[in-house]
């Protein structure tokens, strides 16, 4: 099975099927499902890459040359208008000392309203906290979290290498 391709995988599984498949067959999908997961990361890195600094270095080619035209921006009928904007930028706060003078600040300054608008959590980060609470609920079938909906199971399908001996 090592040295069949795509296309040799491919051959007997172009449909989604609920018919019976034989454990050969089993193998076959998941080893089909496996070098096509592998080539699409690849390639997506590979895309990725290259357009990103394709992209990059075209930014950096046409800021030099607005630059040393002395214009702000530059139009393209039918195209559209490249423009130099300046933005000042800060990073979010990286420890939880930084978070709290931010967040008392904010909270002394404008309110809790202001505040409870600007604070958010990261999407891993609730549902690590999420199902650690539930984990610890003593009535799991019963378990809520204030402010939250119910959960939402989905059915993925993922698929973990064998490692190396």
């Amino acid at each position: 099975m090592e040295n069949m391709s795509l296309e040799d995988l491919n051959r007997g599984f172009d449909e989604v099927t609920t018919e019976d498949l034989s454990l050969v067959e089993m193998d076959q999908l998941v080893t089909k499902f496996a070098m096509a997961r592998n080539e699409y990361e690849i390639r997506k890195k590979e895309l990725s890459t290259f357009f990103a600094e394709e992209v990059e270095a075209t930014a950096l080619r046409l800021q030099a040359a607005l630059e040393k035209a002395g214009k702000k921006s530059y139009k393209v009928d039918g195209l559209g208008t490249i423009s130099l904007v300046h933005k000042q930028t800060v990073t979010t706060p990286k420890t939880v000392e930084e978070k709290r003078q931010l967040f008392n600040y904010i909270l002394d300054s404008y309110g809790q309203d202001v505040l409870d608008s600007m604070v958010s959590i990261n999407h891993n980060t609730l549902n690590s906290f999420y199902n650690a609470e539930a984990e610890r609920a003593e009535d799991k079938a019963m378990f809520h979290l204030p402010g939250l909906g119910s959960p939402v199971v989905r059915t993925e399908t993922r698929f973990t290498k064998q490692r190396s001996k």
